[in-house]
């Protein structure tokens, strides 16, 4: 059996010598004063130890039956990148999405959906907070309370008591979409119901209501984080 590779980290206060394996790399933490020789003989002795906890942490890193290459972040095609590290986060950036799983999780699969969830809910929010804004005030209607989750077959609700909500998969939608949702959210602000008075106050507001239906509508069964 080869050796794996590692790295020495030496350090001045530690007085023992331990071995991590993080981020499917193996670390050997030193004190001054020990060489090379011993801690390559300790690797050593450590092999079989080494190369099992290497394995685990490939197989987390695999994304089994969540094996999504590709996500939509506002009508824009990502690429997903995922990746093992110290602790959950996620960064986007011009191009591609990467997102770093703790390794202490022991069901990366599915908890990189919930990861996936929250993702496109802190996008969504940051967009809805603001246009909601624009538009409540445009329309002269005052809420409560924005929320944004997960529906099955709907892409938001307004009760009666001013709470306006969404759906997170809108963050995969066009912005010219997402907008059409919240005036129609917010036009049930004044109108509970989809009447003759409710789709002028909309149209009035948004002029694309057909386009933005024709969309949700033909890719409604296509948009999911699973």
């Amino acid at each position: 059996m080869l050796l794996p590779e590692f790295t020495i980290k030496k350090s001045k206060r530690r007085k023992t010598i331990a071995i991590k394996i993080q981020n499917q790399q193996v670390i050997v933490h030193s004190p001054y004063g020990v060489s090379v020789e011993y801690l390559t003989q300790l690797v050593q002795q450590k092999q079989q130890w080494i190369m099992i906890h290497l394995q685990r942490q490939q197989a987390q890193a695999q994304p089994g039956h969540f094996d999504r290459e590709t996500i939509d972040l506002f009508a824009k095609p990502y690429a997903l990148n995922w990746q093992i590290a110290s602790k959950s986060t996620y960064l986007v950036s011009e191009s591609s999405i990467t997102i770093h799983t703790a390794s202490r999780v022991k069901d990366p699969a599915s908890f990189r959906v919930k990861q996936l969830e929250n993702l496109f809910s802190e996008q969504l929010s940051d967009y809805i907070s603001q246009r909601i804004t624009h538009f409540s005030s445009l329309m002269g209607l005052s809420y409560q309370q924005v929320q944004v989750k997960y529906y099955r077959r709907r892409w938001g609700s307004c009760s009666s008591k001013g709470v306006v909500s969404f759906n997170l998969l809108l963050a995969q939608v066009p912005t010219w979409v997402i907008d059409y949702v919240i005036v129609h959210e917010l036009a049930h602000l004044k109108f509970m119901d989809h009447s003759k008075n409710f789709w002028l106050l909309v149209k009035k507001y948004y002029s694309q209501v057909d386009e933005a239906q024709d969309w949700l509508n033909e890719k409604m069964n296509l948009l999911d984080t699973k």
